[in-house]
């Protein structure tokens, strides 16, 4: 599924974006960090916030996906660096992974999303 579909998959219901969990497809919420909802390459899609995705990302981790998350932010764009005023390369471990800890996820959670699943994930040898 691509960003705007899984945003709009978010938006209708959970059935949609469960089904393929359960095909042990990986859940990638992409574009942490934008916080408005516009999404200029499909204007139907509300885009979540940090805040949405991370309640979604509990959701996942209680249904027992947590192996299935990956987190990103799209560094695409110059203007998304933090020299150029955007949230930049440090968005995820500086401001995601402390709300993570005020949202109650456990260190072993934060651990596995962020260090152990993109390890498993990335390891081609």
């Amino acid at each position: 599924m691509a960003d705007g579909e899984k945003d709009m998959a978010m938006a209708e219901g959970d059935g949609r974006r469960f089904g393929f969990l359960m095909f042990h497809h990986y859940e990638e919420l992409d574009l942490i960090g934008q916080e408005q909802s516009y999404y200029n390459l499909n204007p139907k899609i509300d885009l979540p916030n940090d805040a949405e995705r991370l309640r979604w990302i509990r959701r996942l981790i209680d249904r027992g996906h947590i192996d299935q998350i990956v987190i990103s932010h799209d560094i695409c764009y110059q203007t998304r660096l933090s020299q150029f005023g955007g949230h930049g390369y440090g968005h995820i471990f500086q401001n995601v992974v402390p709300i993570m800890r005020r949202r109650d996820f456990t260190e072993a959670e934060i651990n596995r999303i962020i260090v152990e699943t993109p390890r498993r994930l990335l390891t081609f040898v």
